[in-house]
């Protein structure tokens, strides 16, 4: 059964809730391996990540009163942008609205980091080779 809170019609969502929470507790996704298949690991996101579009935003509040749209600035992205470089990422509801599971992106950047820091030693390595060869340039140089 579908539960709905400011709503009567939660769509094919288990839970929906039109309008902001607020939590006290945690919220804990299952992850345990033993309900997962096909497991591979995440890779080359760097040049995707480049493609995605951080930005600032107002709910159309009026346009939309019935979804309870908070009317601070808000920051995130934009559903169908990110849908085309990680649609793993984007939902799209029974009416055609897109949302984004943003709990999952922390997969996305911790490999994006780990990819970073392998081009940052990368080229620490190829500076401190540069290094040994201008020393020995250097070297040479002055024993003429």
């Amino acid at each position: 059964a579908q539960v709905g809170i400011g709503t009567t019609t939660p769509g094919s969502y288990k839970l929906y809730v039109v309008g902001s929470g607020y939590a006290t507790v945690s919220f804990v996704d299952g992850s345990d391996i033993r309900w997962k298949k096909d497991i591979k690991p995440i890779s080359n996101v760097i040049p995707n990540l480049m493609k995605l579009q951080g930005v600032h935003y107002h709910w159309k509040v009026e346009e939309y009163a019935d979804k309870g749209f908070d009317t601070t600035l808000q920051i995130g992205f934009i559903a169908q942008e990110v849908e085309k470089y990680f649609p793993e990422l984007v939902k799209t509801n029974t009416d055609g609205f897109k949302g984004i599971s943003y709990d999952k992106i922390s997969a996305i950047l911790v490999e994006g980091m780990k990819e970073q820091q392998n081009q940052i030693e990368a080229q620490k390595n190829e500076i401190e080779l540069l290094k040994a060869k201008l020393d020995a340039l250097e070297k040479s140089l002055t024993n003429k």
